[in-house]
């Protein structure tokens, strides 16, 4: 129930006649800003210069350990940590300011018109 509401969008017809819809209602939000937020990362791990990107990419996906992506990259495994922390504060950055910037987007067009006008 709580996936197929999560799926379609409508929760109200989803949640229809359920007991304690609220509940079902915040855990549906919670995964959909977890699905948001996996998918944004992502997308600003892309924006990665493309040695990061792949250095950064195979340590995630569990596919090279430290030392595995030392040896590919002719770096020392403290070198390969410094360029993973580097990279991981990127995206923590980016992301911040992607979302940030969305908000100030979200209470532009939210805002009624006379907040923005004076009147």
């Amino acid at each position: 129930m709580l996936l197929e509401a999560i799926k379609t969008g409508n929760l109200d017809e989803e949640l229809k006649g359920i007991e304690c819809p609220e509940q079902y209602r915040r855990e549906a939000e919670v995964i959909r800003e977890m699905h948001n937020d996996y998918f944004l990362v992502r997308a600003q791990i892309k924006t990665l210069p493309w040695s990061d990107f792949k250095v950064l990419d195979s340590y995630l996906n569990g596919s090279h350990n430290l030392l595995k992506l030392a040896d590919e990259t002719d770096c020392t495994y403290d070198g390969v940590k410094n360029r993973l922390k580097r990279a991981r504060n990127r995206i923590r950055q980016s992301t911040a300011s992607y979302r940030f910037e969305c908000a100030i987007l979200f209470m532009v067009v939210e805002a009624p018109f006379d907040v923005f006008c004076g009147d």
